[in-house]
């Protein structure tokens, strides 16, 4: 409740023009008609790997919209726990290049299979994901 109520604090205390407000890991820039929305980069990576699941499962499985079938959704779920779990907390690189490997082996074989199909489509389907990924890679 400190953090938040000082992060509020830190809101107020900002030129009218640019507001920041932080609430839960959202980081969102107020402007008078512009509302952007910052994540931090657990939240980032949850939203991406939900969107690499959902492309593989769609077309593995043939689910449509939302749907996803209940392997792809347990991966899905685990992926997001270790997410959170994550012992580096908000200064973890990337699971490529971290040194300790938090997935189960049946899991980190599921994962690889999944990025090594989308990974190439991401480009084309979510280019702002995709980019942004790149860019963190480097």
């Amino acid at each position: 409740k400190r953090q938040i109520y000082n992060r509020f604090l830190l809101c107020i205390r900002m030129p009218t023009f640019l507001r920041i407000l932080c609430i839960h890991g959202f980081c969102v820039i107020l402007r008078s008609e512009i509302v952007i929305a910052l994540m931090d980069r657990v939240a980032r990576e949850k939203k991406v790997i939900g969107q690499m699941i959902a492309l593989y499962c769609h077309k593995h499985h043939s689910t449509h919209g939302d749907e996803v079938c209940p392997d792809c959704l347990a991966l899905l779920d685990y992926a997001r726990q270790r997410l959170d779990r994550c012992p580096k907390g908000v200064h973890k690189s990337s699971c490529r290049k971290c040194e300790i490997h938090c997935y189960a082996p049946i899991y980190r074989h599921k994962i690889r299979e999944v990025m090594c199909y989308v990974g190439p489509r991401m480009i084309f389907i979510h280019p702002w994901s995709a980019l942004r990924h790149l860019w963190n890679e480097r």
